[in-house]
């Protein structure tokens, strides 16, 4: 009975995924790279700054230095992107491979994190908190070049990994 306006919620954004939103608000398309594009660029950095990458924000300058030749003779040859078709490569050409590693390290923790609190709460405000921000995750495409995405994630990280006040009172009490 008390998982029915979480269930609804589910179900209503899983349609929303699914099938055209019936709000037209006539937004402009928004372009980027080819998954292929990107990946090449992504490789061919790497293969000139395979730890550390190219550095945060640099997306613009490695596009310049390594899209296809084939671009110029498009209508996108004098458009500069400032980052790939997905956040992941953009972040693997810009900050390595060391710093993609620490990013599932930190994403990993958060998991095992959550789901270990999860598991252990019992309180049933705070687990349906707990749940919702663990399940929802960062879905925006901001520019990774901001930090907007990366204050995202680790706001619920840490929101999930920590207990409210009157679940840890309430644990005190009882001696546990």
């Amino acid at each position: 009975m008390k998982l029915i306006v979480p269930g609804v919620l589910v179900v209503l954004s899983v349609v929303l995924m699914l099938f055209r939103s019936p709000i037209n608000l006539n937004l402009p398309s928004e372009v980027s790279p080819s998954t292929v594009a990107s990946w090449n660029i992504a490789r061919q950095t790497l293969q000139d700054h395979a730890l550390f990458g190219s550095g945060p924000g640099t997306w613009i300058f490695d596009y310049a230095k390594y899209r296809s030749v084939a671009t110029n003779l498009s209508q996108f040859w004098s458009i500069r992107f400032e980052r790939g078709i997905s956040t992941f490569l953009t972040l693997l050409a810009s900050i390595g491979l060391v710093g993609m590693a620490l990013w599932f390290i930190l994403l990993i923790s958060g998991i095992v994190k959550s789901a270990s609190h999860l598991v252990r709460e019992r309180d049933d405000d705070a687990w349906q908190a707990y749940l919702t921000v663990f399940a929802a995750g960062p879905r925006s495409r901001s520019s990774p070049s901001s930090t907007t995405t990366t204050s995202r994630i680790i706001s619920r990280s840490g929101s999930c990994s920590r207990s409210s006040p009157r679940s840890w009172a309430a644990d005190r009490s009882r001696g546990t």
